[in-house]
């Protein structure tokens, strides 16, 4: 799994002398260094509080190790840390991650209009598509618990009120066994004893489906293949 690296840097913000002689070469020219801790990373830049310090020999240029420091040196050191005066800490993002900040703010906004726009496209086309009072649709009966069997013929539905829940069809007499055979009913055809209402809801979201039920609560299922619009 990668990971994100991360370098850590000393910025130096104070040094003094400090009394005691140098393990190495016994020389009285001993020098504490003090640092503030930056953090840096690909996409941004930190400044922390954090102090390091460092004590080294001005004479042979060698550093001394913190186990080598006596009691008078260690004191010496934590005062130096006290007067040490620290940069103010920050935080910040680098170039690269600005750039990429500045693509988001302009890619998501589009990318939500362009999200809207399909969704009321969609909208849209529903409404558009949905059956309005006098359309007439050819639709395949579909199988159901009381009628078992699929059918395999067509028939003719027309569209005679449409609510908000539901649309009211009524079915012509007459049936064809094959979508592109099948002519156009008269109105003499219609059979209002066998209205029933669909579901507007199932047909929204299924764009061919018709669900509902006839007045005495017999289930009627059908495909719809093709409409007509007066």
């Amino acid at each position: 799994m990668a990971t994100l690296s991360m370098t850590t840097t000393y910025r130096p913000i104070h040094q003094l002398s400090l009394p005691g002689q140098c393990p190495h070469c016994g020389a009285q020219a001993l020098t504490g260094h003090y640092f503030q801790l930056q953090r840096e990373t690909r996409w941004t830049l930190r400044l922390t509080d954090q102090l390091s310090r460092r004590v080294s020999c001005t004479a042979c240029q060698r550093e001394c190790a913190p186990a080598t420091w006596d009691k008078a040196l260690t004191e010496a050191c934590q005062a130096g840390e006290q007067q040490a005066v620290r940069l103010p800490p920050f935080f910040r993002w680098k170039t690269p991650a600005k750039l990429l900040m500045a693509m988001l703010l302009l890619v998501v906004p589009l990318l939500i209009w362009a999200i809207s726009a399909w969704t009321d496209h969609q909208l849209r086309t529903a409404i558009s598509q949905q059956p309005q009072p006098g359309d007439r649709l050819l639709a395949m009966p579909i199988a159901t618990d009381t009628d078992p069997e699929p059918k395999s013929t067509y028939l003719w539905l027309k569209v005679v009120q449409v609510g908000d829940l539901e649309f009211s069809l009524i079915p012509y007499a007459g049936s064809c066994t094959t979508r592109d055979d099948c002519p156009k009913p008269s109105e003499s055809a219609l059979q209002p004893g066998l209205r029933f209402q669909a579901s507007r809801e199932d047909f929204r979201k299924t764009g061919n489906n018709l669900n509902g039920q006839d007045a005495r609560g017999a289930e009627r299922h059908y495909f719809v293949v093709d409409f007509e619009r007066p």
